[in-house]
């Protein structure tokens, strides 16, 4: 146990889960960075048409099964499994909402298949 560096007049004290929760939740989204992000399509170069969109946070137990797979040591070259693994952190704590300022944009295939994922904050 770590001391705090000045007295104190009580040694501990007790928060119900409801009370705490907002202590733990990120803020509110600020009004500044919310600008919508229209969903945008691109063509590889197969040709295949990709939409690059922000993700909804439904998605996010897709995702991170997605990211679940890429966790795999199998996946040693250049570090995708270091990057995956902290991906997913985040796209879960984004899920659970605590995480502040988030935002995660996808590119998916005409059939909805993932095939980008970019997640960043505010």
């Amino acid at each position: 146990m770590v001391k705090p560096v000045v007295p104190l007049s009580f040694e501990e004290f007790k928060f119900s889960v409801e009370e705490i929760e907002e202590y733990l939740r990120g803020a509110p989204p600020d009004e500044r960075f919310q600008k919508p992000y229209p969903p945008k399509i691109y063509r590889l170069k197969t040709g295949e048409p990709i939409t690059i969109r922000p993700a909804d946070i439904s998605e996010a137990p897709v995702i991170l099964q997605t990211l679940k797979q890429l966790i795999d040591p199998a996946y040693d070259k250049d570090f995708y499994h270091l990057v995956s693994a902290r991906t997913y952190t985040e796209i879960l704590a984004w899920a659970q909402n605590r995480i502040k300022d988030e935002y995660v944009i996808v590119a998916a295939s005409k059939e909805g298949e993932l095939m980008g994922l970019v997640n960043h904050r505010f």
